[in-house]
């Protein structure tokens, strides 16, 4: 599987990790619900650890479609109110 962190690049990360992956998701959107600005700032630092842990940067000369893309590290609490609406940002 193939996710991109906008403005970092994109990593191959085992598909295992997904439902990991949707976990983080799924409570970042929840804290924006209940808007909970510091536990998204958590959760977004949790969910890109995951990929940079656990992926390995695909070369940028190497042209591959991402399955995932997720926001910046440094995406601000207004950023994330547009993305993170319903499910999360990944559907499922």
């Amino acid at each position: 599987m193939i996710v991109r962190i906008s403005g970092d690049g994109q990593y191959r990360i085992d598909e295992g990790y997904l439902d990991e992956i949707n976990k983080v998701d799924n409570d970042l959107a929840a804290a924006i619900s209940n808007d909970d600005e510091d536990k998204f700032y958590q959760l977004l630092k949790e969910l890109l650890s995951i990929v940079h842990e656990h992926g390995v940067s695909v070369p940028v000369e190497e042209l591959v479609a991402s399955d995932i893309i997720l926001p910046p590290a440094d995406t601000t609490w207004v950023e994330a109110l547009k993305l993170f609406s319903g499910e999360g940002i990944i559907p499922g």
